[in-house]
């Protein structure tokens, strides 16, 4: 439906046409979720794949009148929004049918979700499960369909580990739902107790917190973890008067301004009295940063001076990047995830900056368009996703 119309108001065009860039958005709906394992949300995407081309066929025949099934419901596709975060943020993708006929089969809960993005040469393709379906009285239907992040955010675990990786720890999490992970170790952890008062999700988020890591779903379905003192390839050039619509590039004071981090285990006086006479009264402490208002945070999982040492830095690093966190919109930009480097040419300058947020919205009324909040690259080289981090591992006073 959605090409249709896109076709009919002159954005389809053929291939010697004036140089308009068509967006492409194409879903594939397979009843019955994706088995749990290695193959997790990212094998639907083959499977759904695979049965495309019928899908489209019977679908093709249904209009012309030589078919008798009903024709699918990826033919009344109106608008979808799709939402990508990283952790403890989490992806959501919503698709709107209009008039659906009855007879058209529609989804149910755990049925997974193929959904390719396009614009130009550039083109993505995600996998979902569905979550939710709502149909009102004209023939609408809604539909939420979300990832392996959000299936552990409603896992609560109860587990206890010694001496492992906060990479080892996390991959094992996301097993417990079914999802794939990948990514660095670590720092070798003494003790970690992944307790039920928090969702598997929000341990995963603070482990990589303190470790200046980012957590983030991938287009297949895999969580990863991406180093964010490494600055990759970008993944799309947006150029003001020509993809990019609009900027608000901003610069703060930084929130907040120092950060007072206390791990697990007293702090050694020194000296060479024995080990039990040198503790000092207090927890293990690390300080970084010189500002106000301080964030005290506790980190009992960290249980040396250099582990908690390393988590205040990794987390003041994130707060020089929030300093900062600019949002942007521009034409349909597929490739763009959390996670990503993209480079942005306006206001005089050129320059690397790592996506955080992304929305990308496709409908009759606006075509696809990507709105996206972004940190300068290299600004901070660490955990990115302090915000929601400070809240998770501890609050601010």
């Amino acid at each position: 439906m959605l090409g249709g119309i896109l076709d009919a108001v002159g954005l389809g065009g053929e291939a010697g046409a004036a140089a308009v860039t068509r967006p492409l958005v194409r879903v594939t709906i397979t009843p019955g979720a994706p088995p749990a394992g290695d193959g997790g949300i990212a094998g639907a995407v083959g499977d759904a794949a695979g049965g495309l081309a019928g899908d489209i066929a019977a679908a093709g025949l249904s209009l012309l009148g030589l078919g008798g099934g009903a024709v699918p419901i990826e033919n009344f596709l109106a608008a979808l929004t799709l939402d990508r975060a990283p952790a403890p943020g989490r992806d959501r993708l919503c698709l709107d049918f209009a008039a659906v006929p009855a007879a058209t089969p529609v989804p149910a809960p755990g049925d997974a979700v193929s959904l390719t993005l396009g614009a130009g040469a550039e083109e993505a393709t995600l996998a979902f499960t569905v979550a939710e379906v709502a149909r009102d009285l004209e023939g609408g239907i809604a539909v939420v369909a979300e990832t392996g992040g959000a299936v552990l955010a409603r896992l609560h675990p109860a587990r206890a580990y010694a001496e492992q990786g906060a990479g080892a720890i996390i991959r094992d999490l996301c097993t417990l739902g079914g999802v794939t992970a990948t990514g660095p170790e670590g720092a070798v952890l003494p003790r970690y107790v992944a307790d039920p008062g928090m969702s598997a999700w929000a341990h995963v988020a603070r482990l990589a917190g303190t470790a200046g890591l980012w957590v983030v779903v991938g287009d297949d379905g895999t969580v990863t973890l991406i180093d964010t003192a490494e600055i990759g390839e970008p993944v799309a050039r947006i150029a003001a008067g020509e993809a990019l619509l609009d900027a608000a590039v901003a610069t703060r004071v930084p929130d907040p301004g120092a950060i007072v981090l206390d791990g697990a285990g007293a702090a050694d006086a020194g000296g060479t009295a024995w080990s039990w006479l040198r503790k000092t009264p207090g927890p293990l402490r690390a300080e970084a940063g010189a500002g106000v208002p301080k964030a005290a945070l506790g980190a009992p999982w960290l249980r040396s001076a250099d582990a908690v040492s390393a988590g205040a830095e990794a987390l003041l690093r994130g707060i020089a990047e929030r300093q900062g966190r600019s949002r942007f919109l521009a034409t349909g930009q597929p490739k763009l995830a959390p996670g990503t480097i993209v480079t942005i040419a306006a206001l005089g300058a050129e320059a690397p900056w790592r996506v955080e947020t992304v929305r990308h919205r496709l409908g009759v009324a606006q075509g696809f368009t990507t709105a996206f909040t972004a940190l300068p690259a290299g600004a901070g080289a660490g955990a990115g996703g302090v915000g929601g981090l400070l809240e998770t591992i501890g609050g601010l006073l």
